[in-house]
């Protein structure tokens, strides 16, 4: 991509055992790496990268299995973790030369961060957890029971399609998906303990992930401050960006 004086913008993919990702990294300043939901892209978090470059460098990345990252079919054969997700980024970092960032995940994006922050304290310098959980349970019940019900399905669908490798490798994609709402994360309280760095979390009123699980994660945090959205629901986060953004700032310690 162009390059010019004041910034660098560069994208492309690197390699992990499982598979391959796709990264994109714009601005320049404090490293930023932002962290989509489950089933969802980089793209989604476009708006709040052009917004965060005007102070920040700022890395936006595929998941394994989303997006332009893809997976390996023997990856795919095995439930894939938060940790795992949280080694991705990782490789990543070691790969593009950056020792420390802050994290900004959303959803499932936020638990990885949590777990890379939990994994490696020393090259986590914040994090910026919206809608995250430590556990499964976290989630309200009636998510637990739609990720359940479309786990079954797709198994379902699974024989039917043993001998088609295209569809079949979309299918198990699918499964992945459900697989890390019903299986993953699965953070003690003693590796929430381990995270050294301060955390901001963002919930809403009407979120799907359960109030007293958020005061459980965030009491087990040595340095979190929670912000509960009125009348946010989880996808709050992509359609009032004009609340959430200067919270953001704030915590970076940044002025807009």
């Amino acid at each position: 991509m162009e390059q010019t004086k004041d910034k660098l913008e560069q994208n492309g993919f690197i390699k992990i055992p499982d598979g391959i990702i796709y990264y994109e990294s714009y601005g320049k300043g404090i490293p930023i790496i932002l962290l989509h939901g489950n089933g969802e892209n980089l793209s989604v978090l476009k708006e709040y990268g052009k917004e965060l470059e005007k102070h920040c460098r700022v890395i936006l990345m595929d998941s394994r299995a989303h997006g332009r990252s893809t997976i390996k079919m023997s990856a795919l054969k095995k439930k894939t973790t938060a940790q795992d997700m949280a080694e991705d980024v990782k490789v990543l970092m070691d790969v593009i030369g950056i020792h420390q960032a802050v994290f900004l995940g959303f959803s499932d994006g936020a638990n990885t961060a949590l777990q890379f922050a939990a994994s490696y304290p020393q090259r986590t310098k914040g994090v910026i957890a919206v809608s995250p959980n430590a556990n499964p349970k976290g989630l309200v019940l009636p998510i637990r029971i739609w990720a359940k019900f479309n786990h079954d399905l797709l198994g379902g669908i699974h024989r039917f399609v043993k001998h088609h490798a295209k569809a079949e490798k979309e299918i198990q994609k699918q499964q992945l998906y459900m697989n890390l709402l019903l299986d993953s994360p699965n953070l003690t309280q003693n590796q929430l303990r381990c995270v050294k760095c301060p955390v901001l979390i963002f919930t809403g009123t009407w979120d799907i992930i359960k109030k007293e699980h958020i005061h459980w994660i965030a009491k087990n945090l040595k340095n979190s401050h929670v912000i509960r959205m009125q009348g946010a629901t989880h996808l709050s986060f992509y359609r009032r960006k004009q609340e959430y953004l200067p919270c953001i700032w704030k915590f970076l310690n940044v002025a807009d």
